[in-house]
C-alpha cells in the first residue's frame, strides 16, 4: 500500500499489536475495532487532528481517512489480528 508500512508483532486468535507508519493520504477499512495511539508525528484521522500521546478508537466496520505523517501503534481484536485493508 502506498504511504503505509505495517509491522505486526503479535497476531493470535484474540488480538494483534501492529505499528502503522503513515506517510501521506491513506484510507483504510476496519472490519474489527482498533485502538490507535500516535507515538511519532501528527496526522488527521477523518479531519480530526492526532498528535504524539493521543489515542482514538475506531469502531468495527469503519472506514478512516488519514492524512499526514505519523507512526501509530494499533491494538485490534482477532481472530487473526491485522484486519485493515485499503478502501
Amino acid at each position: 500500500m502506498d504511504n503505509l508500512t505495517v509491522t505486526t508483532w503479535v497476531n493470535n486468535e484474540s488480538f494483534c499489536v501492529s505499528r502503522y507508519v503513515i506517510s501521506g493520504p491513506q484510507t483504510l477499512c476496519f472490519p474489527h475495532y482498533a485502538l490507535m495511539t500516535c507515538v511519532e508525528g501528527t496526522l488527521k484521522a477523518d479531519e480530526t487532528g492526532v498528535g504524539i500521546g493521543e489515542s482514538f478508537l475506531i469502531p468495527a466496520d469503519s472506514r478512516v481517512s488519514f492524512d499526514g505523517s505519523a507512526t501509530l501503534m494499533c491494538t485490534c481484536e482477532g481472530p487473526d489480528g491485522n484486519p485493515v485493508y485499503p478502501a
